[in-house]
């Protein structure tokens, strides 16, 4: 009888572990215009991370996917190359569509390259009848500037004249991309201003016409004052001049029903026989707090111009801080 064998095979089975490696990462957050964000939330692997300012750092495996949060803003980037160093990360944020705020400063630009008085110089057509009445002056255009970059409601605030006032709006609608206000990581509708400045000798003096002022202008920071320059000065000094503002300025009763207390900061040109003329806003308070600084800056006396020793006078820019303040 034939003896049948059984062979019993045992075959091991071991586990395999696969480890993902792990990276380390770290960088920041922005905004889609490159603006940092703060309390940034990163969720990996649903578990989520705070970072109060816009740097995170944090240890995650490859190939996790990262969720980036910021105002209810949401980027899902499934891998941080593991090669780069630092990452920057920009999200595009939510906005706010509720009653804007008042900006002080005239409104940033996408380009950054983007200059105002450049581009006012180069595309502003002077209103025939404002160059032969010799109009000049600064025009604020002030307008609504949405979250979602959309610009609105223009209106000028103080006005100058009819004509130019025209200009103005027109010069600014025709202006790039602008970058709306960010609070709490989110794109804001604010009321923003940007001043366009009319000048009849600079527009002369461009194209050319005869009968223009000469003399030397110092008007910017940057140019080269000539040696032992006296500064222009308000009759009698700092303090006649403080006694003059604290007597002449009114508070409007509309900044005063909306208790706003602010800082006005106007330039001017004095020129070279002691005439203040192109007076601008570089920081806006409130529209009727700006109009009644420039109203009383309007009623000065003459100053005395900028001079050197040998008794030659220049046209000088001045920066005036008028402050306006609620006393309860």
């Amino acid at each position: 009888m034939r003896k049948i064998s059984t062979v019993f095979l045992y075959v091991y089975v071991g586990y395999l572990s696969v480890y993902a490696e792990k990276i380390n990462l770290k960088g920041e957050v922005q905004d889609e215009f490159g603006r940092p964000l703060t309390e940034i939330v990163i969720t990996v692997n649903r578990e989520a991370t705070t970072f109060p300012s816009n740097q995170f750092q944090l240890t995650i495996e490859e190939g996790d996917t990262l969720h980036f949060e910021a105002g209810g803003a949401l980027l899902k980037d499934t891998v941080l190359a593991k090669g780069e160093s630092y990452h920057v990360v920009r999200l595009k944020l939510a906005t706010d569509d509720t009653d804007g705020y008042y900006a002080s400063f005239p409104p940033e630009f996408a380009d950054k390259k983007f200059m105002v008085e450049e581009f006012i110089r180069r595309n502003q057509l002077y209103p025939p009848n404002a160059l032969k009445d010799s109009i000049s002056g600064v025009v604020h255009v002030r307008f609504t500037l949405k979250g979602n970059g959309e610009r609105d409601h223009y209106f000028v605030c103080p006005s100058v004249n009819t004509l130019l006032d025209k200009e103005a709006i027109r010069l600014v609608k025709l202006m790039p991309v602008m970058i709306p206000k960010l609070k709490d990581n989110r794109y804001q509708t604010s009321n923003a201003f940007i001043p366009v400045r009319f000048s009849t000798d600079d527009y002369n003096k461009m194209h050319g016409k005869s009968g223009v002022d000469t003399k030397d202008v110092l008007e910017n920071d940057n140019d080269i004052k000539p040696k032992n320059l006296r500064m222009p000065e308000y009759p009698g000094g700092m303090e006649k001049m403080l006694k003059f503002l604290t007597t002449k300025l009114v508070y409007p009763r509309d900044a005063i029903q909306r208790h706003v207390s602010s800082l006005v900061k106007l330039r001017f040109v004095v020129d070279e026989n002691g005439n203040i003329v192109d007076i601008s806003i570089v920081q806006s308070a409130y529209p009727t707090l700006d109009e009644e600084a420039i109203r009383v800056v309007k009623l000065m006396p003459r100053w005395t111009p900028a001079s050197t020793p040998d008794g030659k006078t220049y046209r000088v820019g001045y920066t005036l801080p008028v402050s306006f303040k609620i006393i309860k």
